[in-house]
């Protein structure tokens, strides 16, 4: 897949240099999560490049599907801002929701609400 563009010579000094490439085979898909959104790669092309104990994995993919993820704020974030606005469970969930997880924003929507 990708070593079509190195030739020979690039290769060999490479490989004697300890960089060693494997493709992949059979991998039918790849999933990059955000925090707002998770990339689907389908039938992907995946080579891994070993350089020095580490891997290095290169993705080439003809198909990919973006999708939004609705943000799921933690137990103590939700905690924090119930203390420091004074909230319901409810009112911390929606708030942090709505801020997409910035605790100082959401305190000060609650506050600025109730108001």
């Amino acid at each position: 897949m990708f070593r079509r563009g190195i030739n020979r010579e690039t290769l060999r000094m490479l490989q004697r240099m300890g960089v060693s490439f494997e493709n992949l085979e059979g991998v039918e898909e790849v999933v990059l999560k955000f925090k707002d959104k998770t990339i689907i790669l389908k039938n992907p092309e995946v080579m891994v490049t070993k350089i020095s104990g580490q891997k290095l994995y290169q993705i080439a993919a003809s198909e990919e599907i973006e999708e939004k993820t609705e943000f799921v704020p933690n137990e103590e974030d939700i905690q924090l801002v119930m203390q420091q606005a004074n909230a319901t469970r409810e009112e911390a969930i929606n708030a942090l929701k709505e801020t997409e997880g910035d605790i100082a924003s959401a305190i000060v929507l609650i506050k600025a609400r109730k108001q």
